[in-house]
């Protein structure tokens, strides 16, 4: 019976210590890689939103809705 628990208490430590190698590969991983950094920041607070910037005209310059209005 002792050899018994001797063999699953060293399993246990093999898997803890394979778990503890994974975790922190997977923490150089993100520390090193930008983009899995940001593939990971992606799914866990959903993709940035890509704005696309119109600049307005001179400050001077009635818009077109302005000038339509005023004529």
């Amino acid at each position: 019976m002792d050899e018994n628990d001797a063999a699953r208490s060293g399993h246990r430590l093999r898997l803890g210590r394979m778990l503890f190698i994974a975790i922190v590969a997977a923490v150089v991983a993100l520390a090193l890689s930008e983009s899995a950094r940001s593939k990971l920041l992606d799914l866990l607070f959903g993709a940035e939103e890509q704005f696309e910037y119109t600049p307005a005209g001179p400050a001077g310059a009635p818009d077109n809705h302005e000038g339509a209005a005023a004529a």
